[in-house]
């Protein structure tokens, strides 16, 4: 997890993140709340609010999905700490890294996702590609894919060490065909 969590700081420290009012404009985040992550997803929004602070002993995070006027989704439906209801997976490598975290809701698996690619252009590194969005599977079998129509506001802010558990490396599975 420290791994993961330095890569998520890295990240940050870089620039590659997206300021707080691009962040703004598509979120179903309270003004009281951080938007860890928020983008489009058609005509519906996907956010992951937090509590402000969140440390590994208090806070909340949310994951809410639909649009300001009805928020068709929430998860946990309560503001607990998401030590019992949200898992990590995450891992640098060469140019990117791939992230995603997962939630149950019934039979229902939700993985949230970010990933940064290195992209190529005549064998030589050029830019990034950022995938991010949300995977639902039903008992194990992908039943919807809804990518973020715009990512600036999809890449997992802060570091999660000691607050959310570490599910260890990324499932690969669930990105083969991104």
């Amino acid at each position: 997890m420290r791994r993961f969590a330095g890569l998520i700081l890295l990240v940050a420290s870089s620039g590659a993140l997206s300021s707080e009012t691009e962040n703004a404009a598509a979120t179903l985040c309270a003004e009281s709340e951080t938007a860890l992550f928020s983008c489009p997803v058609g005509a519906k929004i996907l956010s992951l609010c937090a509590s402000s602070p969140l440390t590994p002993d208090s806070g909340y995070v949310q994951y809410r999905f639909g649009s300001a006027a009805k928020v068709e989704l929430e998860f946990p439906g309560s503001k607990v700490h998401p030590r019992n209801s949200l898992t990590l997976f995450g891992s640098g490598f060469a140019r990117g890294y791939v992230a995603h975290l997962n939630f149950n809701v019934g039979a229902y698996t939700y993985v949230v996702y970010d990933r940064l690619v290195g992209a190529f252009q005549n064998g030589r590194p050029e830019g990034h590609d950022h995938y991010a969005g949300v995977i639902v599977a039903k008992r194990g079998k992908v039943v919807s894919r809804l990518p973020c129509s715009d990512t600036s506001g999809a890449r997992f802010q802060g570091s999660f060490e000691g607050i959310i558990p570490d599910g260890g490396g990324y499932e690969y599975w669930w990105f083969a065909d991104i």
